[in-house]
């Protein structure tokens, strides 16, 4: 929302500069040229700032501030003066919501300047809204000063931010205003909030605060120095099956974590698993689509695959009901990823769909035969089509890993 000020001035010239200074801001200007409509202006207008001149034909400033105070409004009000400067400001200086300023076109400046420190313009300005979010950088949201843009996607922009707090980098993830006509997508961005916060784990993302701010939702999370493992692997195309391994071990101790609270993450995919430049740290991250196990509410639309081909399980293919074996199958489908340099199922998002209802993969050994015949088999188990010819818990995935690596 924008700020809204009230100008009453009799001269015009001084009005209109004012005026386009602080539209220029971005702030909400109602003028008012005859001080004997400003109280009808504030009772109409209900304005968040009061710019005046202290001298008018019809009313003073002093009379003005009685007004407000008899009404018991401390609405701020920034008194311009052209003449006897030091006896206003003397005359107010017990005011906490009253500054006198010269009325001088050569100090609209300093009025600007005033005028954001007593009425701070939100981030979420109409440059914002309208789609440019460079506008958002260097200002506050919840305890996160905006530093930089990290990426945009269809749903939302991650900032790189420094919590003012914790004097650390955090990233900061907003919704777009593009989307809130689509309830499911602020329903799915409230969940991520609600499911991060009720996980703590070393390879799960850690949040720090999800909140509302000028009817924008954004989440404030612990910042990585990495990539993502697809980001890695398109430079890379794949890594030592060992190195790969360590990696899907951690994801599967994370996966593990949240499976124990009953949580689905139904989205693992290597653009979904970060990693720190040093590769010593590894976090799962955008829980948007994960959900509990046992509250058998239903986010998907029917006829609507939520997911991402070539890494989702036959059942939630089919939009059938899911389990942690569906979490397994992806992961099987990451590790194929990582040691192949290939997914399972090549081709169109469709014929992936297909393929993974119907076709067959070729083992990983055999595409390189430095991979062992075990980790081979713990990938063909991973990504059985029939749910129960998989392994049944991570638990039992990350036991086999352990033995093997």
């Amino acid at each position: 929302m924008m700020k809204r000020v009230l100008l009453v001035n009799d001269n015009w010239d001084l009005l209109d500069i004012v005026a386009e200074a602080l539209l220029m801001k971005s702030y909400q200007v109602i003028i008012c040229n005859k001080s004997e409509k400003a109280l009808e202006k504030i009772e109409k207008h209900n304005p968040e700032l009061i710019i005046s001149k202290i001298e008018m034909n019809g009313i003073h400033g002093k009379n003005l501030v009685a007004h407000l105070t008899t009404h018991q409004e401390k609405i701020p009000i920034i008194f311009l003066a052209s003449r006897y400067l030091s006896k206003y400001q003397k005359q107010f200086k017990d005011m906490e919501n009253v500054k006198v300023l010269p009325e001088k076109k050569g100090n609209v400046k300093l009025l600007l300047e005033e005028v954001e420190r007593i009425l701070p313009q939100g981030i979420f300005s109409e440059s914002f809204l309208s789609g440019d979010y460079r506008s958002a950088l260097g200002k506050p949201l919840g305890n996160a000063i905006l530093k930089e843009i990290l990426g945009i996607g269809g749903t939302g922009i991650v900032y790189l931010g420094v919590h003012q707090v914790l004097d650390i980098p955090v990233a900061v993830k907003v919704l777009s205003p593009s989307v809130y006509n689509e309830p499911e997508t602020i329903l799915r961005f409230l969940r991520e909030a609600k499911v991060l916060a009720s996980i703590q784990h070393p390879n799960i993302i850690q949040i720090l605060d999800a909140n509302k701010q000028e009817g924008i939702y954004f989440l404030i999370m612990r910042y990585i120095h990495g990539r993502s493992l697809m980001d890695i692997l398109k430079q890379e195309g794949k890594f030592p099956y060992n190195k790969a391994g360590n990696i899907i071990l951690k994801v599967a101790r994370g996966l593990a974590a949240a499976h124990k609270q009953m949580i689905l993450h139904r989205d693992v995919k290597p653009s979904n698993i970060l990693i720190s430049n040093d590769g010593e740290i590894v976090k799962i991250i955008d829980f948007g689509l994960a959900r509990r196990v046992k509250k058998e509410e239903e986010i998907t639309k029917d006829g609507v695959v939520l997911g991402t081909p070539g890494y989702i399980s036959p059942e939630q293919c089919l939009n059938q009901s899911l389990d942690e074996t569906s979490d397994i199958y992806s992961l099987g489908a990451t590790f194929y990823r990582a040691i192949t340099g290939k997914e399972p199922f090549g081709g169109s998002s469709l014929t992936k769909l297909f393929a993974q209802l119907k076709g067959n993969f070729v083992l990983p050994h055999v595409l390189e035969p430095s991979i062992p015949m075990k980790i081979s088999e713990i990938i063909s188990k991973m990504l059985a089509k029939n749910k129960h010819e998989r392994y049944q818990n991570m638990e039992n995935v990350i036991e086999d890993l352990e033995n093997v690596l």
